[in-house]
């Protein structure tokens, strides 16, 4: 093997590439990373002064200047005019990176038809225009399509139910249309992020302090379990189940929801506890009894046991995987979705 031939991810140099979501996380770093291995970018985002930014880290790098589409892609109008453009400016496309989304918190009990029409518009139906209409340029130019899903299209998780359902729906997009064009030689696979350090949770409804700090807390007394989110109590509008077996497990899971603060955050906490001395009360109106200790879970830190690795991930994580996918290290690889998630699909709860 020559030195040429070990590094194919090279292969993207002058590739025109159209990336969504390109004005923060996932979107932009894959957008930096591009422009690293001399990519032709078109970039899509709805912040077009972080757009903007990210396009002068782009020619910075010595990059090309990227051409910005900026517009919320729901708009179908917007859809037809980012490709049009994208094609009008440099004759072709090359690759496709769908990586615009949100992350909206709900159960079926607290989510309404409005949050998961926004969900499911952003993230498949938008997609599924976009590709559509990519498509015919991709098959010229034996193109490829890397869309960013997520671990919780492969896993369930509670509280993000239209997320979950729209990630999934987004691993399916990818197999099928990877069989559909595999005779076009087009090739199409997704990545499958687990946790990253992006913004997309404080854009579902942590502030700050809320993510990086003391994103919850579990309050443990003698008599009593209550729990507090964020730095102020919680006001329990719908209050999920509580599931005791303390005389069998000697422990408590509770798993809650609330309408505010953390925007239906889900918690499940497992505290070790005496059968005898405790009881649980978890009620619209707490009670504020004295308690015993106080315990701090960050966000963040969470990580470290839902991941196998030990942590969160890094956007360039993400990045680069989406590079060897889109490149010609790939060629013989579609309708993969990738997980990108430190063995966190691979985890069973113990």
């Amino acid at each position: 093997m020559s030195s040429g031939e070990g590094f194919k991810v090279s292969s993207l140099k002058d590739k025109v590439t159209l990336i969504t979501g390109a004005s923060s996380g996932i979107g932009a770093g894959t957008s930096i990373m591009f422009a690293k291995l001399g990519a032709l970018l078109a970039l899509n985002g709805r912040d077009v002064e972080n757009l903007t930014n990210i396009a002068k880290q782009c020619t910075d790098l010595g990059a090309a200047e990227p051409l910005l589409v900026p517009g919320d892609l729901t708009n179908e109008d917007t859809v037809k005019k980012t490709v049009e453009l994208t094609i009008a400016h440099f004759g072709r496309l090359d690759v496709l990176i769908n990586s615009a989304g949100i992350l909206a918190m709900g159960s079926i009990e607290t989510g309404d038809l409005a949050q998961y029409d926004k969900v499911m518009n952003v993230n498949v139906r938008s997609v599924y225009h976009l590709t559509q209409l990519c498509v015919p340029h991709l098959i010229r130019t034996k193109g490829s399509i890397v869309n960013v899903s997520s671990v919780n299209g492969q896993r369930s998780f509670p509280g993000v139910l239209a997320y979950c359902m729209s990630k999934s729906a987004i691993d399916q997009f990818t197999r099928c249309i990877a069989l559909e064009l595999a005779s076009k030689q087009v090739r199409v696979n997704s990545v499958c992020p687990g946790v990253i350090i992006t913004d997309v949770h404080r854009r579902a409804g942590l502030d700050e302090e809320q993510y990086a700090q003391v994103t919850y807390y579990v309050i443990q007394g003698p008599k009593h379990i209550v729990l507090q989110g964020c730095v102020h109590w919680m006001t329990f509008q719908n209050v999920c189940t509580v599931y005791c077996k303390m005389s069998m497990f000697r422990e408590l899971m509770a798993y809650y929801m609330t309408e505010n603060v953390v925007s239906h955050l889900v918690i499940m906490q497992y505290l070790s506890v005496s059968p005898n001395a405790l009881t649980c009360s978890l009620l619209p109106r707490l009670s504020f009894s004295p308690f015993s200790s106080l315990l701090p879970l960050q966000f963040l830190e969470k990580c470290k046991q839902t991941h196998a690795l030990g942590r969160p991930g890094e956007v360039e994580e993400v990045a680069h995987a989406i590079a060897f996918l889109a490149s010609d290290a790939a060629t013989f690889i579609t309708g993969v979705n990738l997980p990108v998630d430190g063995g966190r699909h691979a985890m069973c709860p113990r």
